[in-house]
């Protein structure tokens, strides 16, 4: 079973109000706030000539379809599911960057709290026949609540690893977890916005569905918030967490 850091609320409004200030609350990449966890990933930023984060299929498909983007082709991929690339944003370059396809945004925000709320900000998973190592760099600024600040997820090479806890016991990553696979599968099962036909990579896209209709705007984040946490993803999300939660009150 995961480890999870004691961030995580019974209560639910309070759980919400952390998600937010993990999430969307704005921290200093260097000395002045002016980013957040969402910006980076599910929007993208730059650094000198360099891409930051842009981690969402649907973020890159929207550029790519207003030809903002120069795709220069992809490293490795798992048709329909997962992409490692390299693309010009503009002036700006990525020499390397990789993320889910399919998905809606509440399974991926979903998928990385999770895995960012853990002890080992990594964990690996199964997603249809492939299995994933995601990875969730965050900082805790003093006297606030953690950020999330860059996230890497890739095809699992088989490869294991280990990380000693507080308790000095040595434990997987979370490899093994059937708990987790199945809230990963019940996710997916109640993905509703995911798209459902796609021929192409960033072709086909269901705009109409509520949460990816709100991502477009970045600026409206309260509503894509709001939209994110009223889904049935983030409540499967929620009642995981809290169930390692009590688990973990209870051993203590």
């Amino acid at each position: 079973m995961f480890c999870f850091t004691g961030l995580v609320s019974l209560d639910a409004q309070t759980f919400k109000n952390q998600l937010y200030e993990i999430w969307f609350e704005e921290y200093a990449r260097d000395s002045v706030k002016g980013t957040s966890g969402f910006e980076t990933i599910f929007v993208g930023e730059v650094n000198g000539t360099k891409v930051v984060g842009l981690n969402n299929w649907y973020r890159f498909y929207r550029l790519e379809m207003n030809n903002k983007t120069n795709y220069h082709g992809w490293f490795n991929r798992a048709k329909d599911v997962h992409i490692t690339l390299q693309y010009e944003w503009g002036p700006f370059e990525a020499f390397k960057d990789a993320f889910l396809m399919g998905c809606s945004p509440e399974f991926e925000i979903a998928a990385y709290t999770i895995c960012a709320l853990s002890q080992f900000k990594e964990c690996l998973f199964n997603h249809t026949t492939y299995q994933f190592s995601m990875n969730i760099e965050t900082i805790s600024p003093p006297g606030e609540m953690m950020k999330i600040t860059s996230l890497a997820v890739a095809q699992y090479t088989g490869a294991t690893t280990t990380k000693v806890t507080v308790s000095q016991k040595t434990t997987t990553k979370g490899a093994g977890d059937a708990r987790l696979q199945k809230l990963v599968d019940d996710m997916r099962a109640a993905d509703i916005d995911r798209p459902t036909h796609y021929p192409d990579v960033f072709q086909v896209c269901q705009e109409e569905t509520p949460l990816t209709a709100d991502i477009v705007h970045a600026s409206l984040l309260n509503i894509t918030f709001d939209s994110f946490t009223n889904t049935t993803v983030f409540q499967l999300a929620l009642e995981y967490l809290q169930e390692i939660r009590k688990r973990t009150l209870n051993f203590s």
